[in-house]
């Protein structure tokens, strides 16, 4: 962080486990989903434009909220 056209993330969860991310802009505005079932991800963001985005990332009952900054 900061990134510029795509960020990646990766977690200690066993295989096969489903991944939701979704991505809010400053106002808490939806963007954009992605699901996985990998644990070692890279997601594209050359679509957005620069700023403070928020992530979000669930697996199942747990949920992990993170900023991104995108350049």
């Amino acid at each position: 962080n900061p990134c510029t056209t795509s960020f990646q993330f990766s977690t200690n969860a066993q295989s096969n486990k489903n991944f939701q991310i979704i991505i809010y802009d400053i106002t808490g505005n939806f963007i954009c989903s992605h699901s996985t079932t990998n644990n070692n991800n890279t997601i594209n963001i050359s679509q957005l434009t620069a700023g403070i985005y928020f992530l979000k990332l669930s697996e199942g009952s747990k949920s992990y909220s993170y900023s991104l900054i995108i350049q």
